[in-house]
């Protein structure tokens, strides 16, 4: 389902990259933490519990959420950049 946000976060060089990027340090520590380490460390839930010193479902809830924000952001930026064409 979130496979179009999730390309966009985790390719490589793409002028997206940088926005990703952007948004990501806004979102809440807890939330960034989280999603840094399932996405860009590959860690499992279980291991960012332990590295995270909290349970394996607040670690899903952390990631559920900060994903929410980020398709959020970029569906925002993709209304806008169709009213624009």
């Amino acid at each position: 389902p979130d496979t179009d946000i999730e390309e966009s976060i985790t390719g490589e060089e793409t002028p997206l990259a940088g926005l990703f990027e952007a948004w990501i340090e806004e979102l809440p520590r807890q939330q960034q933490r989280a999603f840094e380490l399932s996405r860009f460390e590959g860690l499992t839930h279980e291991e960012i519990a332990e590295v995270m010193e909290i349970a394996p479902r607040t670690v899903n809830n952390h990631i559920v959420a900060a994903l929410k924000t980020l398709k959020e952001r970029y569906e925002r930026l993709k209304e806008r950049r169709r009213n624009v064409v």
